[in-house]
């Protein structure tokens, strides 16, 4: 039997983003479904945040302040908050596509996934910067976990019962801990529509050129890094155990011991990737994570596809939710 999900709690944590909180209310209010209750949970901002929030008249927001706890306490408190089993998620600078809820629902009632977000364009500066469209399939998302998420979270949607008694326990990966530690339990995919757009801002401390940032990702991931999570995720020869260790040193560890783990499990010459990576790592670390977060290869599909009638429609709804 085909579930039949008919509304929805929307979550959406913020602190001190007055600014740019107006327009990502505003594209949830105006979505093309509308059965849903709207918690916007504010983590003791300090900001004109309630003036923001008090200017729209809609029954459907719930306006909820609190002391300044971190994130992963506020979605605790969302969800605690929330009504319905069928969460969706929403970052207090991001904005949703008029048809974002309508779309992933229309997915879940379709599917067996418990977890799904979507393609996403990155803005900046009133400007699209390119596309992300990741892999809908389950299986490859998952191989991926022990270095990144396959999934935007800020658009994502998840049935409520997966979240273990806990809830989120981290405030810096708090996603990416969540879904190592519910990895049996969850059932990933992507909606393979854009229907998200994500700010681009170079103070997000979730910018993956902040060192800081990247020492956390290393650790946090470090009590789930061995063969058997591995083989759990899919990856299934020591070879490709090996080849991942070498990946999570050069994103988020040491580079000399990347290099250290290719050469010496004879990966070198076995993946072009590999190849690169390797050049790469030689580079000064502001230049290199200056170069990653660029995002080169997004870019060029990007422009190379400027005039699809994807991408076209994408500016156009841009234009109009930003003007």
């Amino acid at each position: 039997m085909k579930r039949l999900i008919k509304k929805v709690s929307v979550i959406l944590p913020t602190y001190n983003n007055a600014e740019y909180l107006k327009t990502s209310v505003k594209s949830i209010l105006n979505q093309t479904f509308r059965d849903f209750e709207f918690l916007i949970i504010d983590d003791g901002s300090g900001d004109n945040t309630e003036e923001v929030v008090n200017s729209f008249n809609d029954s459907r927001i719930c306006y909820i302040k609190k002391e300044h706890s971190g994130v992963g306490d506020t979605y605790n408190l969302g969800i605690a908050k929330s009504t319905y089993d069928w969460i969706a998620r929403m970052d207090s600078d991001d904005i949703a596509l008029p048809t974002r809820l309508e779309e992933q629902i229309n997915y879940l009632n379709e599917t067996e996934y418990n977890f799904i977000a979507c393609w996403y364009a990155v803005f900046c500066n009133n400007k699209i910067q390119y596309l992300v469209k990741p892999s809908s399939d389950d299986r490859f998302l998952k191989s991926k976990l022990l270095l990144h998420t396959g999934v935007i979270n800020a658009g994502s949607m998840f049935n409520r019962n997966i979240i273990p008694p806990e809830g989120f326990i981290n405030d810096v990966h708090e996603d990416h801990e969540m879904f190592l530690r519910i990895r049996s339990e969850i059932k990933m995919s992507n909606v393979n529509k854009v229907l998200m757009l994500m700010r681009y801002r170079k103070n997000s401390y979730s910018r993956s050129s902040d060192q800081n940032y990247n020492l956390k990702m290393y650790h946090v991931v470090e009590k789930y890094f061995s063969e058997p999570v591995a083989n759990q995720l899919g990856i299934k020869t020591k070879k490709e155990f090996q080849e991942l260790r070498g990946w999570r040193e050069y994103f988020y560890g040491d580079k000399s011991k990347a290099r250290k783990i290719w050469i010496e499990n004879f990966l070198l010459f076995q993946n072009i990737k590999i190849v690169i990576a390797f050049v790469f790592s030689y580079l000064p670390y502001r230049f290199l994570n200056k170069l990653k977060e660029f995002r080169i290869r997004f870019r060029i599909n990007y422009y190379l596809s400027f005039f699809s009638q994807e991408s076209i429609l994408i500016r156009k709804l841009f234009k109009e939710i930003t003007k």
